[in-house]
């Protein structure tokens, strides 16, 4: 359901972000914090490496003032900060810049398209509605998708 998909993408981002059970608690009214606490160990369980990534980003910011994002560019952390906001930038940084960076190469390999509009990860087009290009964007899986509207959404 799309009230589902809206509670897992809220809970998915908040962890990276690094967000607390009691701030989720708040993010979810109704919801018990021993849940939430379970709902966050069985993911990192399950996600371990994302776990190990987060721990190495935090560990790397206290030792430079700089991460790097997926494509090996570097990314100055505000050494002025709060200790706890710099960690949280060293893990939020390198994934918007990630994103970015899929969207501006999304957007190169699809120049000679009609391309109408771009808004957040989403690309719009007038006429096609499969883009094969698109498969490769990344060194990693990037799922996409496509379809065909009258009008758009």
């Amino acid at each position: 359901s799309e009230a589902a998909r809206a509670e897992g993408k809220l809970f998915n981002f908040a962890i990276p972000y690094g967000l607390s059970d009691e701030s989720l608690v708040e993010k979810f009214p109704g919801r018990n914090i021993d849940a939430l606490k379970e709902q966050r160990k069985a993911l990192s369980n399950k996600y371990y490496r994302l776990w190990e990534w987060i721990a190495t980003q935090k560990e790397d910011s206290r030792k430079h003032n700089w991460v790097y994002d997926w494509s090996g560019r570097p990314i100055s952390l505000p050494e002025w900060e709060k200790r706890a906001e710099i960690e949280r930038k060293a893990v939020n940084y390198p994934i918007q810049s990630g994103s970015a960076t899929i969207q501006k190469k999304a957007m190169y390999i699809c120049r000679d398209k009609d391309l109408v509009l771009q808004v957040y990860d989403q690309l719009l087009f007038d006429g096609e509605d499969e883009i094969p290009e698109l498969d490769s964007v990344a060194p990693f899986p990037t799922p996409y998708s496509s379809r065909r509207l009258l009008r758009w959404e």
